[in-house]
């Protein structure tokens, strides 16, 4: 069984971008707006932070209180923009405000979340070089540690914007298929004989050892906090039976981090 080491791939990606930004000529600045208060955004948004230091990256935070009013949030974004080169949004957003209608003020050419629905068809039409960085990470995996998607029964739990859209549009342009599920379905029942499973909804422990077979490649994107600490959707008790497995914390997340900032090169060349 092998555990995905995310923060050695994060590592060597790093290696890899940080001679690109230095070569710039000036700061790249990175935008991010966050809207609210989630100690996991807090903790992704440090990591963000930390990883685009070592980059040389400006990363400036704009943090607005939970009960800013829509309009207030799209002029914010709209000055945002114009002082940055890239520019992320943290989902999800307060209850009250109207996600489509404050992503929808993003400009295409800065938006390196692909969270605009017309920058997310760039990438469903291959008009654009970047990838979700959540689906850049998964892929990743996929390919440092030779999975291999076709001839596989493959499981998305969840269908949100950030883990369980991307993923699935990415599988069906590789030519595969998947099943999607949510956390209300009947999780015995979907997964028992799935192969490859890719778990995106932030419920605590929410895929257990009874639920998955012998030989099952497992990937978590879910995080949320239990206990004061950070955890994944799928049980850590699943480690003996998968053959491999990228678990919460330490898996997918880092990966994404750093397919943020490679967004961020890729739209700055």
């Amino acid at each position: 069984m092998t555990i995905v080491n995310g923060r050695q791939i994060r590592d060597e990606i790093k290696e890899t971008l940080k001679g690109g930004f230095l070569n710039v000529g000036r700061p790249v600045v990175l935008g991010i707006i966050y809207a609210g208060e989630n100690p996991v955004i807090d903790s992704f948004v440090r990591l963000k932070q930390k990883f685009g230091e070592d980059m040389g990256v400006s990363v400036v935070v704009h943090r607005f209180p939970s009960d800013i009013r829509g309009g207030d949030l799209i002029e914010q974004i709209k000055n945002i923009q114009k002082e940055s080169d890239g520019v992320v949004v943290q989902l999800p957003l307060p209850a009250h405000l109207d996600q489509v209608n404050v992503l929808s003020v993003l400009d295409e050419n800065k938006d390196i979340d692909l969270l605009k629905d017309s920058t997310f068809k760039k990438f469903l039409n291959n008009e654009t070089k970047m990838m979700p960085p959540v689906v850049g990470a998964i892929d990743e995996i996929f390919r440092r540690y030779s999975i291999v998607l076709k001839n596989n029964r493959i499981v998305i739990v969840g269908k949100g914007k950030l883990v369980g859209k991307p993923v699935f549009v990415w599988l069906m342009k590789e030519g595969v298929l998947p099943t999607v599920v949510g956390k209300e379905d009947n999780l015995i029942e979907s997964l028992k004989d799935a192969d490859i499973i890719i778990s995106g909804v932030g419920e605590p422990n929410l895929i257990t050892p009874d639920v998955v077979k012998d030989g099952v490649v497992l990937i978590d994107v879910g995080t949320s906090e239990s206990g004061g600490t950070m955890v994944g959707d799928i049980s850590r008790e699943c480690e003996s039976k998968a053959s491999v497995f990228s678990a919460v914390p330490g898996g997918v997340g880092p990966i994404t981090i750093a397919k943020l900032f490679e967004n961020l090169f890729i739209d700055k060349n």
